[in-house]
């Protein structure tokens, strides 16, 4: 017999949930095929996920594990909504991280297995990141050491670099990180730090408050994404940040996409240009870039030079930027009744 299935991601997490509180000694880990699709099981993660133990004590350290990141393949295969996940932890309800190397990913699983704390935890996994020769890490990465939620540079953890030099420290996680790092030292630039966060939440806040203080003459702090403004972890940390390290963060600000209503546009036109307009300098004039989805990483010079746009106004432009300058919908005619039933347009 065969039998014709539902693709539901609602059950299935659901299934994997309830696995989870009924057998508290398993490491249960449900992925989706790309982030995107957890979506289908919101319900799960609001109604128990999210606040099971607040609402009825109820356990669990179910792991998601969801495949983030704008690589060119639509707006519906690009975001696992780390927005959302953030907009629901309070009171040490989950932890949320993006492992930026394989030793990171191994130690943050056995550290959730074995710590004794029971919350679910949601892991933002790679997909290009897969094939980055840069993204490796020794045996001893893995036999030795722990999770650790904040890194820095490799070259200021050796010594070979001065922090003394760094005036500017870019915040950030996941695979931009490696962009970012291949592109600093493309341009040879010794006054930029970045530092990456592997965990989102709980927020780090000693451990960054330790690795900001190593940079003495650093005066500029920026958050970095490749999401757009009001998704990805700078709404949350945008203002978090602030609160929890008011000496260091106060002024920190975001580089980033523009705000949008879906994490990118249309496929077609998102793969040809999404990523040659990514950060803005000046007058928040597009910069034309080689192609950071396809070409590798290509980072703007407005993350470097002393004038860059924080606000971005113009990501995936079009080719045609005259048929986007009048994009306001006409208003609708109302139509009103009179006695006899004749239509009579108004407005």
């Amino acid at each position: 017999m065969v039998y014709d299935s539902a693709l539901t991601e609602y059950a299935g997490l659901g299934f994997e949930y309830g696995y989870s509180v009924g057998n508290p000694d398993a490491l249960v880990l449900w992925e989706a095929q790309f982030g995107d699709f957890v979506n289908g099981a919101q319900t799960i993660i609001d109604e128990f996920i999210s606040s099971g133990e607040a609402k009825w004590g109820q356990l669990s350290d179910v792991v998601l594990l969801l495949p983030h990141g704008h690589e060119g393949q639509g707006p519906d295969h690009t975001s696992g909504r780390i927005e959302r996940f953030l907009q629901l932890c309070a009171e040490g309800s989950m932890t949320v991280a993006v492992p930026s190397t394989p030793a990171s990913y191994f130690h943050l699983l056995r550290r959730h297995h074995l710590d004794g704390i029971r919350r679910p935890l949601v892991v933002f996994t790679p997909k290009s990141m897969l094939r980055n020769k840069a993204a490796v890490s020794n045996v001893e990465d893995f036999t030795t050491g722990k999770f650790r939620s904040v890194f820095e540079e490799p070259a200021y953890e050796s010594g070979e670099s001065a922090r003394e030099s760094v005036k500017r420290v870019l915040l950030v996680s996941g695979k931009l990180y490696w962009e970012l790092l291949a592109k600093k030292h493309k341009d040879e630039r010794d006054d930029i730090a970045i530092v990456r966060m592997e965990q989102l939440y709980p927020v780090p806040k000693r451990r960054l408050k330790e690795t900001l203080d190593r940079y003495p003459n650093a005066d500029q702090f920026r958050w970095v994404q490749e999401e757009p403004a009001n998704q990805g972890a700078w709404p949350f940390l945008g203002l978090a940040l602030p609160e929890l390290l008011p000496e260091t963060l106060t002024g920190i600000k975001r580089i980033s996409r523009r705000p949008m209503s879906a994490p990118l546009r249309d496929r077609a036109r998102c793969t040809r240009w999404s990523s040659r307009r990514f950060w803005t300098r000046r007058s928040c004039r597009p910069t034309d870039l080689s192609n950071l989805t396809r070409a590798g990483p290509h980072i703007p010079q407005g993350v470097w030079g002393p004038a860059f746009c924080v606000h971005v106004n113009s990501i995936a432009a079009d080719p045609d930027p005259a048929r986007h300058r009048s994009r306001r919908r006409p208003v609708p005619t109302q139509v009103t009744t009179e006695p006899s039933g004749r239509s009579v347009p108004r407005g």
